[in-house]
């Protein structure tokens, strides 16, 4: 007795379709689970009803396209961790050099100086940089008038605006920009040392610990020196 087209193939997480034409999209694990089912559904489909050439080059097609999908998300993958491997290593590269990053602040050391730059747009009248200690107070005050656009590095002395020598710590610094009768903030940049990496896990960049005390990741960095 003919075995109809319509084989029970859920128990194997697979459906082909059958002779109905109620066809669903076949999700193979694998190339040999795949053929395997077909195999299997040629084998006992029913010779009064065999199965179309139409279908089953639809299920071939579908097969097909799969099976290429597959290959792009590996070729993926295999970018990804291609390119991570190699942030692993310019990051440790880094270790002992100095970075400009947008930093939330700045570390003096004592009897120091901070480093840093302005990116300054273009017509732009007047540069105020603002140093703020721990407190929020105003330490230091650096008016730099006009100045030209583009990045333009400063150095901060460590000293208030009285001339005293600031302790050591952690010191915010804001730039305000006067262009075309407005004020707005402008976009600082700080220099701190590499001191070490640690590499993430699970597929996670590497993370660049500073010498201030502080962490970012390999993406923010703007400038080496």
């Amino acid at each position: 007795m003919p075995i109809s087209n319509d084989i029970d193939l859920n128990a194997l997480g697979l459906s082909l379709g059958s002779s109905g034409g109620n066809q669903a999209s076949p999700v193979a694990e694998s190339e040999d689970t795949f053929l395997t089912l077909m195999m299997t559904q040629l084998q006992y489909q029913d010779p009064f009803q065999p199965l179309e050439s139409g279908e089953f080059l639809s299920q071939l097609a579908q097969f097909e396209t799969a099976a290429g999908i597959q290959g792009i998300q590996n070729g993926l993958n295999s970018l990804a961790e291609s390119m991570l491997s190699n942030q692993v290593l310019e990051s440790a590269a880094l270790v002992g050099q100095t970075v400009f990053a947008e930093l939330s602040d700045a570390n003096l050391a004592d009897g120091g100086t901070v480093e840093g730059a302005i990116d300054v747009p273009p017509g732009a009248t007047s540069v105020v940089l603002e140093i703020k200690d721990s407190a929020g107070q105003i330490v230091r005050r650096l008016d730099f008038g006009a100045m030209t656009a583009g990045r333009q590095a400063f150095v901060w002395d460590g000293l208030d605006d009285t001339g005293q020598s600031l302790p050591a710590g952690n010191y915010s610094i804001r730039a305000s920009i006067g262009a075309a009768g407005e004020t707005y903030a402008g976009r600082v940049l700080l220099a701190d040392q590499v001191r070490s990496v640690t590499l993430g896990g699970g597929g996670q960049p590497p993370v660049l610990n500073l010498a201030g005390g502080g962490q970012i990741s390999f993406s923010q960095i703007l400038e080496i020196r």
